[in-house]
């Protein structure tokens, strides 16, 4: 029996930071919501706040866009906002706000504030062109996730073998044998969701229900073609299999990483899960929801 396609279609979380989120960052989220929230969700924050927008960024962006950032945004601490798939530094000049992880991108831009109508809007202009080229570059780069289906198994299969060659180069990893799979598709309770790009497999997590002694998901393997890193799947993929970890009930989700795999545990940290147990090579992390 096929499953029924679940309909995630994830967007993108993107966050611009800078250190007291009243300027730049809060154009920079004002304008991402207004010309690409068809693409991406626009947050802004920083390490520090202030009691209000720039003025001048307000009046400027209601006379040139008829955006008014008073009605919908304030000045936001790191920790108030979700996890980004992407996130920007606008330029700090002085010590960046600290993610936990290096920055996808830095705009270098200068703060206009005190300075010239001009100046001003010459930021405003540059922080525009920088959003849609974001836009275009990620509607090039769009994906859908959804569970897989059998004839994906292949596909699957390959990203399977690339992870393992990634983690253990020394290793002849053959991948799944026959009927591995066939779990993830009897109609049970276990899951195998896909990220879909250009009508291309470019990833894959594998989501195990346990309902014995412990009740917990497992996600028993997660991968992303190199080609496709760093554009936010494997964080829509984690949030995906959170999702569903929470529609049947289920209020913890693990895994296992390898402790030499360093990148795979910077993810795991920036998405909240915590050591549950040091297992030799491997660690076993979990994380309530």
């Amino acid at each position: 029996m096929h499953q029924r396609e679940v309909p995630f279609l994830a967007q993108i979380k993107v966050a611009f930071i800078c250190v007291h989120n009243s300027c730049r960052s809060q154009i920079a989220e004002a304008l991402g919501r207004h010309l690409a929230g068809d693409v991406f969700e626009s947050f802004s924050a920083g390490s520090e706040t202030k009691p209000e927008i720039n003025p001048d960024a307000v009046r400027l962006m209601k006379e040139h866009y008829g955006i008014d950032m008073e009605k919908t945004q304030y000045s936001k601490l790191l920790s108030e906002i979700p996890t980004p798939d992407i996130a920007i530094s606008m330029g700090c000049n002085v010590t960046c706000p600290s993610l936990g992880r290096p920055f996808d991108d830095d705009w270098g831009l200068p703060d206009p504030t005190g300075k010239s109508d001009e100046e001003f809007l010459k930021i405003i202009s540059a922080i525009e062109a920088r959003i849609l080229s974001l836009k275009a570059r990620l509607q090039e780069k769009s994906y859908t996730l959804r569970t897989a289906h059998p004839h994906e198994t292949g596909a699957v299969n390959d990203l399977y073998r690339e992870m393992l060659t990634a983690i253990h180069p020394e290793g002849i990893h053959p991948g799944y044998g026959p009927g591995d799979l066939d779990r993830y598709f009897n109609g049970g309770e276990d899951r195998l969701f896909v990220a879909e790009v250009q009508g291309r497999v470019a990833a894959f997590l594998a989501l195990e229900v346990h309902r014995e002694e412990l009740t917990f998901t497992y996600v028993d393997d997660f991968a992303v073609t190199q080609a496709f890193r760093g554009r936010g799947i494997g964080h829509a993929l984690m949030a995906a299999a959170e999702d569903y970890t929470r529609s049947v009930g289920i209020p913890v989700i693990s895994l296992h990483v390898e402790k030499h795999n360093t990148g795979a545990r910077r993810l795991y940290d920036s998405l909240g899960y915590t050591l549950y147990e040091d297992q030799d090579t491997r660690l076993l992390l979990t994380k309530e929801l």
